[in-house]
């Protein structure tokens, strides 16, 4: 059953950028969890901590999102990157078993192609994009939240925040538990007259977005074992309640394309990596492993134990 375990928030520097992470300790082999873009290492909080004792969880929030510092400069990926690959080498855990969903997914791929000697294997979390489908997320009608663009009625307290988020946004609703409320709470803070605001982050995540845009599709480099899942919902996880026909049946083709996209990925890995470990899960939304977390452990610490054996 999941448990949510609470850790001290932990900060390290790297690369000029004061970075947060969470580390439930353990004694076990290191195990490196990376969140997906504008969310921060919380969201882990309720599955991370059931690898213990076997595995050390540990969770990285990148710079720029939630507690980690907004610094000027690169947000590309190359940067991200070395920011993972210092921050495992300044806590001593390679090699480690890398973890990414969403997002993460470009970052393990490359810390793993850049840094073979570093990683012992790969977990994506709904995590496989290729440019194409990657490409396809600025042509979503109806789109997730995009800050700044919370009005201003739920700024007024976290209690109308968190239910502005879930009434406006059916995938958060779908989703949402304890670590989700936290990582989206660092997306707003307290002013001095007591009402919430949303942090600037400039152009962070605009940056991140493009800078994924432009990575080929190829495992070929990768050295490592890989486990994959791929989440597949049957209709569009966003589309409003009252949507009209309309925008119901743009949703709905957007929806198709995207899944067309990710089956075509699914397939590129599995020719590229024939040994390649692919469990698609049906009914499942993007955030999987706060609604199907059973199933992910099981395969995941079947998958880790079998190469902890090697």
């Amino acid at each position: 059953m999941p448990r949510y375990l609470d850790t001290p928030d932990q900060y390290i520097v790297v690369n000029g950028a004061r970075l947060h992470y969470l580390d439930w300790g353990g004694g076990g082999r290191p195990l490196l969890f990376l969140s997906g873009i504008g969310e921060p290492a919380s969201v882990f909080k309720w599955f991370a901590p059931r690898f213990l004792p076997r595995y050390r969880p540990v969770a990285l929030t990148r710079r720029g999102t939630g507690k980690s510092q907004v610094v000027p400069g690169t947000y590309q990926l190359p940067q991200l990157v070395d920011d993972v690959r210092a921050v495992v080498d300044a806590l001593h855990l390679a090699p480690v078993y890398a973890v990414g969903h969403s997002y993460g997914g470009f970052e393990i791929t490359c810390l793993a192609a850049r840094f073979p000697d570093r990683v012992r294997g790969l977990v994506y979390l709904d995590a496989l994009y290729s440019q194409e489908s990657w490409a396809l997320v600025a042509e979503d009608p109806v789109p997730g939240p995009q800050p700044p663009a919370v009005p201003a009625h739920a700024l007024h307290s976290f209690h109308d925040y968190f239910s502005y988020l879930r009434a406006s946004y059916p995938f958060c609703d779908k989703v949402w538990s304890l670590p989700i409320e936290e990582a989206w709470a660092v997306d707003v803070e307290i002013d001095q007259n007591g009402q919430l605001r949303e942090i600037d982050r400039g152009t962070a995540l605009s940056d991140m977005m493009a800078t994924a845009a432009e990575q080929p599709l190829d495992f070929t480099a990768l050295q490592c074992p890989l486990l994959a899942f791929a989440a597949f919902e049957e209709h569009h996880p966003n589309t409003p309640p009252g949507a009209d026909a309309e925008l119901r049946a743009k949703a709905e083709q957007y929806h198709q394309r995207r899944q067309l996209a990710k089956h075509a990925t699914l397939d590129a890995l599995k020719s590229q990596r024939p040994g390649a470990q692919v469990i698609e899960i049906a009914n499942a939304p993007h955030h999987l492993l706060h609604t199907h977390g059973d199933l992910v452990f099981s395969h995941m610490i079947a998958f880790l134990d079998s190469l902890a054996e090697e």
